[in-house]
């Protein structure tokens, strides 16, 4: 079962059935994010954790002016578990968090 979940030929057989009947049966929009967020042209999306020295950690996400910084924040997994989707920039950074960012590569190299 593993062997036949990894096949390609199943995956490209199956993948424009589910599509379909997806579209039929729901309003669910199905994308190719990869596609849709450039992640091909020297865009992707990076994952920074704020240790317990880190300047950052106990300011707000608009205090670290990241849009200024061509990044937007996707997401904060907070240190206890819970997940923050396209967070406002009243959200705190604590130690322990990891951001989700998508923006242009070398500006996510710069954060590492």
């Amino acid at each position: 079962m593993l062997t036949l979940a990894r096949s390609k030929r199943l995956e490209r057989w199956a993948t424009p059935i589910i599509r379909r009947a997806l579209q039929k049966s729901t309003d669910f929009d199905l994308r190719d994010y990869a596609h849709v967020l450039h992640l091909r042209e020297n865009y992707g999306v990076g994952r920074i954790e704020f240790e317990e020295n880190s300047s950052w950690a106990g300011k707000t996400l608009e205090e670290l002016t990241l849009p200024s910084r061509s990044m937007n924040v996707l997401g904060v997994e907070h240190n206890d578990g819970t997940y923050e989707g396209v967070p406002d920039g009243d959200t705190v950074i604590e130690a322990g968090d990891r951001v989700v960012l998508y923006g242009q590569r070398d500006q996510l190299d710069t954060l590492k």
